[in-house]
């Protein structure tokens, strides 16, 4: 496979066209909202969610590995699931503008718009990606040659094991890592896929190989209280198993499993914030037993209503297009706040690890208080999300959202041909595997962690990478045959 795919020159027309689609969309909305109240919200999101899979599938991608892994179309699809979940909390839930937690005009227009800006945020970075040529590194570059890198993987996975592991007995060091954590995390999950592809040639060992390297992953994260690492510590188990089980029924059975595991592990998270976060706060004694107590509450309460809450609460935490209209309101009836914004991008770029007195970036608790107000602070640290596309509104308005979707599009591409050039075909691919929990969550992050993480982790890949070999030379006793990692 050669390191460069040849891709035909990207048309405007693949990006065009959903943008067309989706303001003509929008206007029918309108239409809807005047007519019908409130039923233009999941109209609106259905409207987000065909468009960006008319760019998915418009977009000719150079291979299956690509068209699903690759940055341009995790975004593309985990932007149309995320409509997807508005959509289920909408019906689920309701509407919340009753309780939205500051005076506006009208939340309904706030949330209309800071939907616009996402849905364009997000067309306009896969455009900048594939225009500066971040297609031309295929995931598959790895994907179909697990054994000629298995002795590097395994240093991988052993690094980020330890690295999580020690993490979680000392929560402090995970401060002091800054962005190289989950960058780790990432290559680890990865490392665990590549492993069970090596290790076994059928996909009924490789299914069982990676439920049992993914594991300890999800153990850890379970005792941090982070819905995000648990879920993510899931994802390759959940790959293999897709491949694994092709028939339509068990597929479907799949999905109904997924949405139920949603709502457990939803269920848990909220219960182990409640037990450990929250009476801390209190000045209560952290729960030690949070799993036996939850099971507790499994046989009291039952498994069917714990996890049908749990859903519904997924549903309702997973909606963020009321934190979107959040921001746009308050940049359209208080002031636009570029120093909350992109202040921080003056020093993120230098990692904690050279720096560690580097000024403490929470630009999330500081814009908590310009939602729930100044006392906020006093009685919760608990930080709120704008949205990457709708805190660029709120920083400098629609220039903002053109010129910082373009560069975040534009600086993955970059440092994707950096990685290559520098680190080897093999090794962008892995970095091309390691960011994709960060573009999981890009919609959640600020600026500065956007456009931070795909450089940190560029030089985060190519330096463990450079390490795991040296290591896999000597614990495997074996040189590095020329044009493979061994």
């Amino acid at each position: 496979m050669p390191a460069r795919l040849v891709l035909r020159r990207s048309s405007l027309a693949q990006f065009f066209t959903p943008l067309i689609f989706y303001l003509a969309g929008c206007l029918a909305c309108l239409v809807v909202a005047y007519a019908l109240g409130d039923v233009w919200m999941p109209s609106l999101f259905l409207t987000g969610c065909v468009a960006v899979l008319l760019a998915w599938r418009g977009i000719q991608w150079p291979d299956k590995w690509s068209r699903y892994l690759s940055f341009g179309a995790v975004l593309l699809l985990i932007c149309a699931v995320e409509r997807g979940f508005y959509v289920a909390d909408y019906f689920v839930n309701g509407t919340q503008f009753d309780a939205w937690p500051f005076q506006v005009l009208s939340p309904q227009t706030a949330v209309f718009k800071g939907e616009i800006v996402a849905i364009i945020g997000t067309l306009l970075v896969v455009l900048a990606w594939r225009t500066c040529g971040g297609a031309r590194v295929s995931p598959v570059l790895v994907m179909e040659q697990p054994r000629q890198i298995y002795r590097v993987a395994t240093i991988i996975y052993a690094f980020s094991l330890a690295s999580m592991l020690v993490t979680a007995l000392a929560a402090g060091i995970a401060a002091s890592l800054g962005q190289l954590l989950p960058t780790l995390l990432g290559m680890g999950l990865v490392s665990a896929f590549l492993l069970s592809m090596a290790l076994f040639r059928r996909d009924g060992g490789r299914l069982i190989a990676v439920l049992t390297l993914s594991a300890p992953f999800a153990l850890l994260a379970s005792g941090s209280g982070m819905k995000e690492s648990m879920l993510l510590a899931l994802v390759p188990s959940a790959v293999m198993a897709w491949r694994y089980f092709r028939s339509p029924f068990l597929r479907v059975s799949m999905i109904v499993i997924a949405v139920a595991g949603l709502g457990l592990v939803t269920a848990y998270v909220n219960f182990y914030r409640d037990e450990v976060w929250v009476r801390v706060n209190r000045g209560l004694p952290p729960s030690q037993m949070v799993p036996q107590d939850f099971m507790r509450k499994l046989n009291t309460e039952g498994f069917p209503y714990v996890v049908g809450n749990g859903v519904a609460a997924f549903f309702e935490r997973s909606d963020a297009s009321y934190l979107h209209g959040w921001a746009v309101s308050i940049a359209d009836e208080q002031a636009f706040h570029p120093e909350l914004v992109f202040a921080p991008l003056t020093y993120v770029f230098v990692p904690r690890m050279l720096w560690p007195e580097k000024p403490s970036i929470q630009t999330g608790l500081e814009y908590s208080s310009l939602v729930f107000g100044e006392d906020y602070l006093q009685w919760s640290t608990s930080s709120t999300a704008a949205g990457f596309y709708p805190s660029l509104y709120l920083g400098a308005g629609w220039p903002a959202v053109f010129g910082g979707s373009l560069l975040a599009g534009a600086l993955l591409a970059a440092m994707t041909r950096l990685v290559l050039r520098f680190g080897g075909a093999q090794t962008a691919s892995l970095y091309v595997f390691s960011m994709l929990p960060s573009m999981l969550r890009m919609d959640e992050n600020w600026a500065d962690g956007v456009l931070s993480r795909p450089v940190l982790g560029a030089f985060y890949v190519m330096a463990i990478v450079a390490l795991a070999k040296v290591f896999a030379s000597v614990v495997f006793h074996a040189r590095r045959a020329p044009g493979t990692w061994e």
